[in-house]
């Protein structure tokens, strides 16, 4: 990627969002381990405005107009599944971050759940998230009538990837925090490796041959037989699927 194309129109959220937040740890509205805990409750965010957009399809969609029972129940079955997944790796990460950071706690429940949102740098960098993800979902998904497209059984499992990818990124800074209290470096790390994420993602949604080489790159492997077009297939609708927003 090219310096040119780096700060193009297309990228402009995403230097945006990554200027706010290191704009709140310099003035110290945001510390490095309430910059993680952010980006960890991302997670939940993602899910919610999907279970809106999965009901946004079930009753606005013309190929649910008979299949409305369904969409409820497949829009049940992403909130359990998708529940039971994110309070895992929460619980997992509150315990990760109370080795480092006594203001949160090893136990289970919703107890730190209610403890970070008392932080005041937690909730100025969860409005502006809010704020993004309410944006998005109504420029990207509702107003361009995106939930005419989609198959609900298929976009159902659209945030996964994403959320994999969050937790694994925002483990990473956890470490530094525990071991050495790497303060403004640590937050700083994690601001550049979402920052560089998203730009990637927004290449390859927008960059023809970027989005080629990353089907190539799924298919490197993949053994030459009468299955492959069906298999690229596959492909190609899964990284559209990723990367739609």
């Amino acid at each position: 990627m090219s310096i040119k194309e780096l700060f193009t129109l297309k990228n402009k959220n995403v230097w945006l969002t990554a200027l706010f937040y290191i704009a709140l740890i310099l003035i110290g509205k945001l510390s490095a381990t309430e910059f993680v805990i952010v980006y960890a409750l991302e997670t939940v965010i993602i899910g919610i405005f999907h279970v809106v957009k999965m009901l946004t399809i079930t009753f606005l969609s013309d190929n649910m107009k008979n299949d409305k029972g369904k969409g409820v129940g497949l829009t049940l079955f992403f909130l359990v599944h998708y529940g039971f997944f994110v309070f895992i790796q929460t619980t997992f990460f509150f315990v990760f971050l109370s080795m480092g950071d006594d203001r949160i706690s090893d136990s289970l429940g919703v107890s730190n759940f209610l403890n970070v949102l008392q932080f005041e740098g937690v909730q100025i960098a969860l409005v502006l998230m809010i704020i993004s993800h309410a944006f998005k979902f109504w420029f990207n998904f509702y107003k361009n009538k995106r939930y005419q497209e989609v198959e609900l059984a298929l976009y159902m499992f659209q945030p996964y990837v994403r959320i994999i990818i969050q937790q694994f990124v925002a483990i990473i800074p956890g470490f530094f925090i525990i071991l050495g209290n790497g303060g403004y470096a640590v937050a700083i790390v994690l601001i550049l490796i979402r920052t560089t994420v998203d730009l990637y993602l927004t290449k390859i949604k927008t960059n023809e041959n970027a989005f080629q080489k990353a089907v190539d790159l799924f298919m490197k492997d993949y053994k030459k037989n009468e299955d492959k077009m069906l298999e690229e297939e596959k492909v190609i609708q899964f990284l559209k699927m990723v990367t739609e927003e």
